[in-house]
């Protein structure tokens, strides 16, 4: 028997299932969640998270998911035909209204019928599911029953446009999944020609810096420094919470931002689907896998061509990153390259986080270096540990607390301080992955995967410490933990004080215009009133 999630009082919005569970969900704790995140076939690592999220998030709690028009229509016009942009479904039934209580539907990943607010004609949703509705659609949902909770799911990418004037007008619980987000903010403001409005956010996020700043990127000055510049503070003033996926980041949020809420959630992907090859592949096969793929593409090829010249069956698979624009083809070898090393590349254009894994399953090493970075935790990095692969991964501030290995000396570069490590030091075989320095990354790499080629004892190693590690640390069910603790906790918190000095575009509320036409035309009137 299907029960109805929702709480006396409360209108719920049209039906969006994220998932259908066999069992009837605890609804004790229950709140009405508005999950505002980007969704596939969003080519952004916070889009196949949402997806995993909101999963769980159901089980216990009322979420009406808001997301933009660009990933609502793909939802809204999916014929029922799983595809790799859209793996998380099974296919829909043709009635468009909520399966009967009676007649429970069977058990699916998901079963989408996106719809519009209809007020309170809007049926309601079964437990165990969620509702998807285009990010406008809120103002009206919010203004007849307003949710407890709002969760946000930020990054520093152009899919999570649309969140921005939710998380500051609506204070809720932000997601962080990269700890950098000027490049996203500085785009989208610039792009909608308001640089008045990026020099007052720049300010109140980076108060103490000189003002004339924030014209180096206005002008579009080539190689602005820009990672120096985060634009972090006035989003997590604002919220009530702030989860991000790495202790390292945690600690230095908290050295900036004492008096805010924040709190650590591990990033974690699900491993029953990752095929762990029992023999080793044959021949030698690399596979490149993002965030931010096309930029270390060049050097990866010019490292992957020595390899070829030792190992001439070798192979390269490019499994194109978010970089790559949808319309676009796949990325390709750089023009220069010889012909015979150009052969063995096989560019397979962009694969979703969740369609990775029988292309993993054919890799003897994957290789995730990313830079510059954004300090987030790579999904796609974690779907390679998942598979049991070696892993050649930047050496970062976010991945210290690791024991990684470098490729020239072959030593450990991060080893335990404890009391133990003095009479059980770590050795090269306590190494979960193969560190670059950026620096030297052509260098390195090579280096590194020359030794992987021919070293079988030591790829068998990284690969099973790449397995434990993701099993300990990184697992889906790790992650749904935290986010319901995370849920609780953020119920809890107080909504911050604006500050004084916050940039009063970011929390207007549309009527500034009709009110300056009014005041002109000299009509007073209270119907704009809150």
């Amino acid at each position: 028997m299907v029960q109805n999630a929702n709480r006396k009082g409360t209108d719920p919005l049209t039906p969006f299932s994220i998932c259908l569970f066999r069992f009837v969900p605890d609804m004790s704790n229950c709140m009405r969640l508005a999950w505002f995140s980007p969704l596939p076939p969003a080519r952004v690592e916070a889009a196949g998270l949402a997806v995993a999220l909101i999963r769980q998030a159901v089980s216990s709690h009322v979420v009406d998911v808001f997301t933009s028009d660009e990933y609502w229509l793909p939802w809204a016009r999916w014929t029922g035909a799983p595809t790799p942009d859209l793996p998380y479904v099974d296919a829909r039934s043709t009635r468009r209204s909520i399966p009967r209580e009676e007649a429970s539907p069977r058990h699916a990943e998901a079963t989408l019928a996106p719809s519009t607010w209809r007020g309170p004609r809007t049926p309601a949703a079964p437990a165990g599911h969620a509702r998807l509705f285009r990010a406008w659609e809120f103002l009206f949902a919010e203004q007849h029953a307003a949710y407890d909770l709002k969760v946000y799911q930020m990054g520093n990418d152009r899919a999570h446009d649309f969140v921005w004037p939710y998380a500051f007008r609506w204070p809720g619980l932000v997601v962080l999944h990269q700890a950098d987000l000027h490049d996203a903010r500085a785009r989208r403001l610039l792009h909608l020609a308001r640089p008045a409005d990026y020099r007052q956010e720049f300010a109140f996020n980076h108060p103490g810096i000189n003002p004339r700043t924030p014209e180096y990127v206005i002008a579009d000055v080539p190689d602005r420094p820009t990672g120096l510049w985060p634009m972090l503070r006035a989003i997590v003033r604002r919220a009530r919470g702030v989860l991000v996926h790495n202790r390292r980041l945690l600690e230095d949020l908290r050295e900036q931002f004492p008096e805010s809420p924040l709190r650590l959630m591990t990033a974690g992907i699900a491993g029953d689907a990752h095929l762990v090859p029992p023999n080793e592949p044959t021949p030698f096969v690399v596979a490149a896998v993002g965030p931010r793929l096309v930029p270390r593409l060049p050097s990866l090829v010019r490292a992957f061509a020595a390899v070829v010249r030792h190992h001439p069956d070798a192979r390269l698979l490019l499994l194109d990153d978010r970089d790559t624009a949808p319309g676009a083809g796949p990325a390709a070898a750089p023009p220069d390259v010889d012909a015979r090393v150009g052969a063995r590349i096989e560019a397979r254009g962009y694969v979703p986080d969740a369609a990775l894994a029988p292309h993993l399953a054919e890799a003897s090493v994957a290789v995730a270096v990313r830079w510059p970075t954004w300090r987030e935790t790579s999904t796609r990095w974690l779907h390679a540990l998942a598979a049991g692969l070696p892993t050649i991964v930047a050496d970062e501030a976010n991945l210290v607390d690791l024991p990684l290995i470098e490729p020239i000396d072959w030593t450990l570069l991060h080893t335990r301080e404890d009391a133990r490590a003095v009479l059980d030091p770590p050795t090269w075989r306590d190494a979960v992955a193969v560190a670059v320095d950026v620096r030297r990354e052509e260098t390195m790499v090579r280096q590194a995967l020359l030794r992987l080629a021919r070293d079988t004892e030591l790829r068998a190693v990284l690969g099973t410490n790449a397995r434990c590690f993701w099993e300990a640390h990184h697992t889906e069910s790790r992650m749904h933990a935290d986010l319901m603790e995370a849920l609780e906790w953020c119920a809890e918190q107080p909504e911050p004080a604006l500050p004084l000095d916050f940039p009063p575009h970011l929390t207007a509320d549309g009527t500034t215009d009709m009110r300056r036409t009014l005041e002109e035309l000299g009509v007073v009137t209270d119907v704009l009133s809150g």
